[in-house]
């Protein structure tokens, strides 16, 4: 008995230490499973954060897509009229080009002209001093022919009073 009591003893030694490493084993893996349990929530909430944060870059990557996309169209508006402004320039530059030539033939027609009309006003003055030559030639064969009136009437005068 004895030794049965021995051996349940040392069974019961052995038990005690199973059970107390089971325990400390227990103990330990409820501390994992705490520590597993506390990672999983962190990861939890870090996929939340980093869900929202992408959530957010989405939407930011949006505003710009669309802030970029007004610029853009805002730019090209902005070429496109630009490009009209170049047109109308050449344009008016074209007109202008067409318009200088148009004075410049315009001048030198002016200058043909002017040439003439001085061409013209000394052949005037020529005309004029001839008339006025002519004028005063014609005057003076007035002043002839009627003092030679004169002298014919005084011819027949004398004649008829010799005649007397």
């Amino acid at each position: 008995m004895l030794k049965n009591m021995s051996l349940n003893w040392r069974n019961s030694e052995k038990v005690s230490g199973v059970l107390k490493e089971t325990e400390t084993q227990n103990v330990h893996l409820k501390d994992e499973i705490l520590l597993t349990k506390e990672q999983h929530q962190e990861s939890g909430k870090k996929y939340e954060e980093l869900e929202l944060s992408h959530k957010k870059l989405q939407e930011q990557i949006t505003e710009m897509d669309e802030r970029y996309g007004v610029q853009i169209k805002t730019l090209q508006e902005a070429l496109q009229a630009q490009e009209e402004n170049d047109r109308e320039l050449t344009n008016v530059k074209e007109a202008f080009n067409g318009l200088s030539l148009e004075v410049n033939s315009s001048r030198k027609k002016m200058d043909e002209l002017e040439l003439e009309l001085q061409t013209s006003t000394g052949e005037s003055r020529k005309f004029e001093e001839l008339h006025k030559e002519s004028g005063l030639h014609a005057e003076s064969e007035t002043k002839r022919a009627l003092e030679f009136k004169r002298l014919l009437e005084l011819a027949e005068t004398s004649a008829k009073e010799m005649e007397d």
